[in-house]
């Protein structure tokens, strides 16, 4: 088809086709069902910048809708607007609707994060930090995170730098592999930086029925906290659980009574290790061990009573005869002094 000659070709301006485009938004918005419409922005990826004008629209004519207000920061950050999305975003995160305060904290943080490696002022790094601490807090709270983004966030908490929240993500990751050693090795560790004193106790309780590999290790661990606490009571009944499975606790026992002055506890439990040996030189050793701690505390003639109760077992072991006589004679107990040198003449004779 050709043109007259007095016919002119009419092109339109760039403002009147904004201005043709606004008016067709502003009547397609009266025209269509309002949620219709949205779903088709929603599933519309292809023109970010057509659905903005669409969505503006939308919204000067519905200014306190919340939903559109989250649909426009959306499509803000899609298109690199951080921080007009943001803005949008903030007052949303106290929003009375459950899903909208959900969705806004979340993209709230995610942007709060984009800007953060943006940024190269370090005050105003610092602030941002802030602000996603207070997100990452509604986060966690109020649980917007699920059992597949939940390692994502336990992460997150070592960036912000809140171990109280590290240590509950922690938990609940542990809530889903309950044997895994690595992960209560670390709440352990972290409940004691913290000072969780049942939680120390549970996590390590945990660890010396999962990690028997290092049971005895985690029984110690058990034993110094109580002993870094100042816990004395719950030292003294600990230690007395374990020292009837092993002589090396028995010995922790009596090095306990030692170490809080209970010379006679000390001497009895030295007695009790004495009992339960069955090689003569630990037997030597622990009955020593026994006078010298009622000697620690001025029990003399407990000492004495004792050393002569088994003096005849040693009479041919020089190193206890020779400690007897000087125990006899440092207790002013001449009688018994002079009747063990009696002994020991007799047994050189023989």
């Amino acid at each position: 088809m050709f043109l007259a000659d007095d016919e002119k070709v009419y092109v339109a301006t760039y403002k009147e086709i904004i201005l043709i485009f606004i008016a067709f938004s502003v009547v397609l918005f009266v025209l269509y069902p309002k949620n219709l419409l949205k779903e088709q922005i929603l599933q519309d990826t292809s023109n970010n910048d057509l659905n903005m004008i669409y969505l503006q629209n939308m919204l000067r004519q519905d200014p306190s809708n919340e939903s559109l207000i989250m649909l426009v920061a959306n499509n803000n950050y899609k298109s690199g607007k951080l921080k007009a999305s943001y803005g949008l975003l903030k007052p949303l995160c106290s929003s009375k609707n459950p899903e909208i305060k959900k969705n806004a904290n979340l993209l709230s943080y995610k942007l709060a994060k984009e800007d953060y490696y943006i940024v190269k002022n370090a005050e105003e790094k610092s602030r941002i930090k802030e602000d996603m601490r207070d997100l990452f807090k509604n986060i966690v709270d109020n649980v917007y995170y699920t059992k597949e983004t939940l390692d994502k966030f336990y992460k997150e908490s070592f960036f912000l730098e809140m171990p109280k929240y590290t240590y509950r993500l922690l938990k609940e990751k542990i809530s889903y592999t309950p044997d895994d050693i690595k992960l209560i090795r670390d709440a352990y560790y972290l409940a004691d930086r913290l000072d969780y004193g049942p939680e120390v106790l549970y996590n390590l309780n945990s660890l010396q029925n999962k990690d028997i590999k290092n049971r005895d290790s985690w029984i110690l661990a058990e034993y110094n906290y109580y002993m870094k606490k100042n816990n004395l009571k719950d030292a003294e009944e600990f230690l007395k659980v374990q020292a009837q499975r092993s002589s090396l606790w028995g010995e922790k026992l009596a090095e306990f009574y030692l170490a809080t002055e209970n010379y006679k506890e000390a001497s009895q439990t030295y007695m009790q290790l004495y009992k339960n040996s069955h090689a003569s030189s630990a037997k030597k050793s622990y009955f020593l061990q026994a006078l010298k701690s009622l000697q620690a505390g001025n029990f003399m003639k407990d000492a004495v009573s004792l050393g002569h109760r088994y003096e005849n077992r040693y009479l041919g072991d020089a190193e206890v005869r020779v400690f007897l006589l000087k125990l006899y004679l440092a207790a002013n107990d001449l009688q018994k002094a002079n009747d063990l040198s009696k002994k020991i003449l007799t047994q050189k004779r023989r």
